[in-house]
């Protein structure tokens, strides 16, 4: 049975442009985090940048996103930067609508494996036009053999409102 452990939960009581955790300890064989997010830019939603350890070298992902009957997706290798992290609900959304996301890294503390993270996000609006509400599936790679101890999720437009939520979970005996 897998048991799940609380490393950090981050409530926010006022704007913040980053989430960061660093010290992880090694102990855990996988990773979760679970976000709640929404921005304070005039979007409907706004990606974020999910790296490991300060780094900003060897990053890949590809995604696919669904909003009403279309289904998009792309590719990006060897991103300078990031993963292209859980998005964001903004600020053209439905009131205190938040977008919620479940990160998974797998054997995040192996040395002798690359880390991938898989990510699954959701954006309800009380809407029927397309782009005013989507779900979001990524799949990362960072092309990198060192075990994660820092996690960053950082907006790549305004800031995180007030009530965002970051969960960091370390879980041992799951498959």
């Amino acid at each position: 049975m897998a048991v799940w452990n609380v490393i950090d939960h981050t409530e926010l009581s006022g704007t913040a442009t980053i989430w960061t955790k660093n010290l992880i300890p090694s102990s855990y064989d996988h990773l979760c985090i679970k976000t709640s997010q929404r921005v304070d830019a005039s979007v409907y939603e706004q990606s974020t940048d999910l790296t490991f350890n300060a780094s900003g070298t060897g990053y890949s992902y590809t995604y696919v996103y669904v909003q009403g009957s279309s289904a998009y997706g792309n590719y990006r290798a060897g991103t300078s930067g990031r993963i292209i992290g859980p998005y964001s609900a903004g600020a053209s959304v439905l009131a205190d609508n938040f977008a919620v996301s479940t990160i998974w890294i797998p054997n995040y503390a192996s040395t002798s494996n690359y880390k991938q993270a898989l990510i699954e996000c959701r954006l309800e609006n009380n809407s029927t036009t397309d782009y005013q509400y989507r779900m979001w599936n990524v799949a990362g790679l960072w092309s990198n053999t060192t075990a994660i101890d820092e996690i960053k999720i950082e907006t790549s437009g305004g800031n995180f409102v007030q009530y965002s939520s970051f969960t960091l979970y370390g879980i041992n005996g799951a498959f």
